[in-house]
């Protein structure tokens, strides 16, 4: 077992759930266990234990492995003493990651409530513009995207992934898992999946060529992107 600090970016809709449920059952969790997204803060509050950048310094020190929405470049520096820090992130093909998302948004935040569902179409129109690559910038970097070119956006975000440990991609995933755990020191996920559409709940969209054509469109950036890590990453999938 290494003293080495994980840093795992997790993009919406890009297996992230998989790995919290997996590190909170094989490392302890609320402490060498970080989660620092919706379920791992409420998790705490409910336990009664403080947030994370509240909770000691011989308590932040015990953490080997954090994860989630709120993970950023600047999580390291609540982990204490001298540290090799691992920053890791696994991306997906963006039609199928809207499509995900689709899928997971109408389930959690529409049907759960009680309202109808909305159509692919309304829903689609409400997306941001290259929503990956935003999302990286605004919630990992902590940087502003407002009017910034595409060139640039895509030069910021790839220069922050050139530094990372290990990169995946989603079609490929027990690869990029399967790493992750052998070097944390912990057993691999044996290809179990958590919040899978189609088996944990319904899956109402699909990714047609229509779909996927209007998506690359309208995201290019996202597009490019995920083309640049497959072509850095490769993939074992044909």
């Amino acid at each position: 077992m290494t003293n080495d600090l994980h840093i795992v970016m997790h993009v919406p809709k890009t297996g992230g759930q998989t790995l919290r449920d997996h590190f909170r059952t094989k490392l302890v969790f609320h402490s060498e266990f970080i989660h620092l997204g919706p379920f791992g803060v409420a998790d705490a509050q409910a336990r009664g234990i403080p947030a994370w950048e509240e909770r000691s310094v011989e308590e932040r020190a015990k953490a080997r492995v954090i994860l989630g929405h709120y993970a950023s470049v600047f999580t390291k520096d609540l982990v204490p003493g001298p540290r090799v820090v691992k920053y890791c992130g696994v991306l997906r093909d963006p039609a199928a990651r809207v499509v995900s998302h689709y899928n997971f948004n109408v389930e959690d935040k529409w049907v759960r409530a009680g309202n109808g569902v909305p159509e692919w179409s309304w829903w689609y129109r409400g997306q941001k513009r290259n929503f990956v690559c935003r999302w990286i910038k605004e919630n990992f970097l902590k940087e502003n995207t407002n009017d910034v070119a595409d060139e640039q956006m895509f030069d910021d975000v790839t220069r922050l992934l050139s530094s990372f440990w290990l990169l995946g991609l989603t079609e490929d995933y027990e690869t990029f898992s399967d790493m992750l755990c052998a070097d944390v020191g912990v057993v691999a996920t044996g290809g179990v999946r958590s919040n899978v559409a189609g088996e944990h709940y319904p899956r109402r969209a699909v990714v047609t060529p229509e779909i996927a054509e209007q998506v690359y469109r309208d995201h290019p950036v996202d597009k490019a992107l995920y083309d640049w890590v497959r072509a850095r990453v490769g993939t074992s999938k044909t």
